[in-house]
């Protein structure tokens, strides 16, 4: 979709399969760049659960692991022995690549963690959420609000309307606490102008990646 409205991409993914797969979706397309690697607060090395049921559901968090066990969403046995994986922050990736005008998180619970490795306010930023994961919820606010002044929007499940309009940080508090139990989703971030509280015009390129 991002290369369709003419972005630059930045795909980062830590799974080799994954990797391999986008490689051979986009193999020729120079605006779409790649990086092995899962994104957190350090760079180095970490460690990544797989899962059987499918590889979008793979994470770094052993709360979001918790959870899905604890809920039935996805009990113990579906979890694979863990695999050493690269790390990276998103502040290296900005240091090699520019900052984005826009930027896709889907990590399975290890959102505050790829948040708190950057540094830049960025303009516009996605992530996902769980009702049951608050406190990883109040920490990615917490870190934008540190960033910049943003508004928010929240997509209930696989992007359809959003669930209300722009919202200040503090109600988005509330109304993802209002859903139903079991409830995910994206929450959309979009800074507004410092001076005017207006939107700002950005270079048409975007990061996306997930783990």
């Amino acid at each position: 979709m991002l290369r369709s409205l003419g972005c630059r991409v930045v795909a980062v993914e830590p799974q080799a399969e994954c990797v391999a797969s986008l490689r051979r979706r986009f193999a020729g397309d120079g605006e779409v760049a790649f990086g092995q690697a899962a994104v957190a607060d350090w760079i180095g090395g970490g460690e990544l659960r797989p899962s059987t049921t499918s590889s979008t559901h793979a994470s770094m968090s052993a709360d979001w692991r918790r959870t899905a066990m604890e809920k039935g969403y996805m009990p113990a046995e579906v979890w694979l022995e863990p695999i050493e994986v690269p790390v990276v922050t998103l502040d290296s990736l900005i240091e090699q690549h520019g900052v984005p005008a826009y930027c896709k998180i889907d990590v399975e619970g290890f959102e505050p963690q790829a948040l708190r490795g950057l540094s830049h306010p960025l303009r516009g930023v996605d992530f996902e959420f769980h009702c049951e994961l608050v406190e990883a919820l109040e920490e990615s606010l917490e870190r934008l609000g540190e960033l910049g002044d943003y508004r928010y929007s929240i997509f209930v499940g696989e992007w359809p309307d959003a669930c209300g309009g722009e919202l200040p940080a503090g109600a988005v508090r509330s109304a993802v606490g209002a859903l139903e139990p079991g409830t995910w989703g994206m929450i959309r971030a979009r800074r507004l102008d410092a001076a005017t509280g207006t939107r700002r015009r950005v270079r048409p390129w975007s990061l996306a990646f997930r783990q």
